[in-house]
């Protein structure tokens, strides 16, 4: 009988922690990033190397990626989905996406070459951007190869980033 009311107890606290940690927790599942349990933080500054889960844009990529199913968990404003990301470019920065991958100020990023189709065989859209990144822009990329991020999606904007 001791074992239950602790078991009671424990698992109560358990579910008020997560009640009002809810927004707090994210549970990454897929392999774009490693896997695992972020919890969300407040940081006034975004600095490259942080890892952000960003509002994908209203774009026509970005409904693709929806439409075919790459994305679930979809809770964004508009119905868009979310991604969990590292910054690798932030305002100032030079930046290429094109075809032979995602360069930042002259250095390409290692696993940033787009796939021409995805596992079913579609077209993936591609990318050609040259431009300095703008005050409220930032590169997401993921750390996999098949990673969907700026590679596909172009500078995301401050706005979309929900937290580091």
């Amino acid at each position: 009988m001791k074992i239950l009311k602790t078991l009671i107890v424990v698992f109560a606290g358990l579910f008020v922690f997560f009640w009002f940690a809810k927004d707090r927790i994210v549970i990454n599942p897929t392999a774009s990033m490693p896997i695992g349990v972020y919890w969300r933080y407040d940081k006034p500054i975004l600095e490259r190397g942080d890892i952000v889960l960003a509002c994908l844009p209203d774009s026509q990529e970005s409904r693709l990626f929806i439409d075919r199913g790459y994305l679930y968990g979809v809770s964004c404003p508009g119905g868009h989905g979310k991604i969990l990301k590292t910054i690798r470019g932030i305002p100032g920065d030079q930046v290429i996406i094109s075809r032979f991958g995602v360069t930042i100020n002259g250095k390409r990023i290692e696993n940033s070459l787009p796939q021409s189709k995805d596992r079913l065989g579609r077209e993936m859209p591609i990318k050609d951007i040259q431009k300095t990144l703008s005050e409220n822009e930032y590169i997401l990329m993921g750390i996999h190869p098949q990673s969907l991020d700026s590679r596909y999606l172009g500078p995301i904007l401050k706005k979309q980033i929900m937290f580091p």
